[in-house]
């Protein structure tokens, strides 16, 4: 069952990572997954990553407190960025916006998190806790998917190539 754990990043946390996520049949996949090229994996690792991240956004736009519908609008998956730090890290995240306290949704970590004036109004932790079982099923089933395509593609490959190796040896897939 995955868990969700904020990083804290000074005194607000706006981002939540699935952290010892544990999905029953996983190990399994990760073992296809080690067969494949880095590259390949981690696109089909990225792909059931934003498709359960939406379940969790979609969630979020039920829960948010609506006043004109700019914060609900504003809520939107984002992936994690591409670094050294991260560096073999796939990742999604739901944010606001640009992200919590910034753009033209800047209160979105207001609302969140509260103020010494006005009380926390949570939406986006509550939409992770409440989807918890869903995500892991989505991204499960997602990944099953993907690596199921991806294994059927590289096999139309490796019969094409035998049937006419002359005419694929220098074709870059």
């Amino acid at each position: 069952m995955p868990t969700i754990t904020p990083i804290q990043s000074g005194k607000f946390s706006s981002r939540y990572y699935a952290d010892g996520v544990e999905v029953a049949g996983l190990k399994e996949l990760q073992v296809k997954l080690r067969t494949m090229p880095t590259r390949i994996a981690n696109q089909l690792q990225r792909t059931a990553v934003r498709k359960a991240a939406h379940v969790v956004a979609n969630k979020a736009k039920e829960l948010v407190p609506v006043k004109t519908g700019a914060l609900r609008k504003s809520i939107k998956v984002k992936a994690l960025k591409r670094s050294r730090r991260n560096r073999g890290r796939v990742g999604a995240r739901v944010v606001t916006g640009k992200d919590l306290f910034k753009g033209d949704t800047y209160y979105g970590g207001m609302v969140e998190f509260g103020t010494k004036r006005m009380r926390a109004r949570p939406f986006l932790r509550s939409a992770a806790q409440y989807t918890q079982d869903e995500v892991s099923g989505v991204f499960r089933a997602a990944l099953k998917r993907a690596i199921r395509d991806e294994e059927t593609k590289q096999a139309a490959k490796a019969l094409l190539h035998r049937a006419d190796p002359v005419m694929y040896a220098g074709a870059d897939y």
